[in-house]
């Protein structure tokens, strides 16, 4: 799309990138809230839920 002269920045390909950006970050959470689950971490399920609801908001 940018070498169709679609910028980068704004329009859909930044939105694109913006959204795969939070995915990530929502992952990196879950991740984050399963790992503390394993080991016993008492806010773990706080975190996990957060972090499932934060994705299906969006």
């Amino acid at each position: 799309m940018e070498e169709a002269g679609i910028p980068r920045q704004g329009g859909p390909i930044g939105v694109m990138y913006y959204e795969h950006e939070q995915g990530r970050s929502f992952v990196q959470g879950f991740k984050r809230g399963v790992e503390g689950y394993r080991v016993g971490k008492e806010d773990a399920i706080a975190e996990i839920t957060e972090n499932i609801l934060l994705e299906a908001s969006h």
